[in-house]
């Protein structure tokens, strides 16, 4: 079993290694932006959205097996060298099913300040406990239907890092 250290150098090396692809796949070639109109340095290297703790990236989760649960937002946000970005914060925009054909839209804000859920302040994982179940494809009061949440790094000039789309299906 590894210790809490070793879990977070090891974390820091996966993700420096995801950033250095991302790099390397975008064709940026040392440039100083993650894509033409990204936050500079800032990658976006992981998104997960989990229930009690179990990621549920691209699951179709049954309704009538659906449990109450806190819902967790994660994701990590690294400069060009692995290291936590300080200056910027992660948004995520999110659809749900509404009535009918009518879809409810909006986003919120991922914390690295040991708030909302977030374990250790300033290590570059960003995150949102939905306890109240406002944003969540959890609980029993959930709609059937498509969950999207696309997760961005937003600098302090409001750029954007790339993007990482979560996608969760509710089916009956």
């Amino acid at each position: 079993m590894l210790d809490a250290r070793t879990f977070r150098t090891l974390y820091r090396v996966s993700s420096l290694i995801a950033v250095i692809a991302l790099f390397w796949v975008a064709g940026c070639g040392g440039g100083d932006e993650v894509t033409g109109a990204g936050a500079p340095g800032a990658v976006l290297t992981d998104a997960t959205a989990k229930v009690n703790g179990q990621s549920i990236n691209g699951q179709t989760i049954s309704a009538s097996q659906n449990v109450d649960g806190d819902m967790r937002f994660e994701a990590c946000l690294l400069d060009s060298q692995g290291n936590p970005v300080q200056d910027h914060h992660v948004r995520v925009e999110y659809v749900t099913p509404g009535m009918g054909r009518m879809h409810s839209r909006g986003s919120f804000v991922l914390h690295d300040d040991g708030t909302h859920g977030d374990v250790t302040p300033h290590d570059g994982i960003y995150c949102y406990e939905d306890a109240a179940g406002t944003y969540g494809c959890h609980g029993s009061d959930a709609r059937q239907g498509d969950y999207h949440y696309d997760f961005c790094g937003v600098g302090p000039d409001n750029r954007e890092s790339n993007h990482i789309d979560v996608k969760v299906v509710l089916a009956p």
